[in-house]
């Protein structure tokens, strides 16, 4: 392997001796890898947020997998349904007789929280944002010389960023203090 390689090689496997590598999502950030929720407005995110978090505390108090709390499609039924009253959730969102009987006033508080959300605390939008005819061309170059680099040194063009991510900087190229701002990688 060249010196180029190796010397990326180690810069890499650093990471992974790192713990805050292995810490994954924070609780209030886990409605973002629920499928479906992309779908949403900002009052729904917000409940979602606040359904998604309870569920990642309790899963971890019970030493559970989330789903056996209750699963991702029930979750999005009360948010999309914009179901908020015990019998309502019964009813129409899929919830189980056990998960209802045992966690639902605590159900109902996240929703009622998520409800509750000031519009200076909605989360951000999940749609992948619209590109233009110029920021797809501008994407396609971007793709293209990313391909080109990692060929030359050896890399995965993946392990230089994802479609969404690529997407957000052709987007916002031309705002660097959005670009700036911007957490595309943790």
């Amino acid at each position: 392997q060249s010196p180029e390689v190796q010397s990326c090689l180690e810069e890499e496997l650093i990471n992974f001796h790192d713990t805050i590598s292995y810490q994954g999502l924070a609780d209030e950030e886990r409605y973002t890898k629920i499928k479906g929720a992309g779908s949403l407005n900002l009052q729904s995110l917000a409940i979602l947020r606040e359904l998604a978090a309870w569920r990642e505390k309790t899963a971890r108090i019970a030493d559970k997998p989330r789903g056996h709390i209750v699963p991702d499609n029930v979750l999005l039924s009360i948010v999309r349904r914009n179901l908020a009253t015990p019998a309502s959730i019964n009813k129409d969102s899929g919830i189980s007789k056990k998960a209802s009987k045992k966690y639902m006033d605590d159900i109902i508080k996240a929703i009622t929280e998520g409800k509750n959300c000031k519009k200076n605390n909605l989360p951000a939008s999940l749609k992948s944002p619209r590109l233009s005819n110029k920021n797809k061309e501008d994407l396609e170059r971007l793709n293209k010389m990313i391909k080109l680099k990692s060929d030359t040194k050896g890399i995965d063009p993946n392990m230089v960023g994802n479609v969404a991510d690529m997407k957000f900087f052709v987007k916002h190229l031309s705002n660097p203090e959005k670009l700036k701002k911007a957490k595309l990688y943790n």
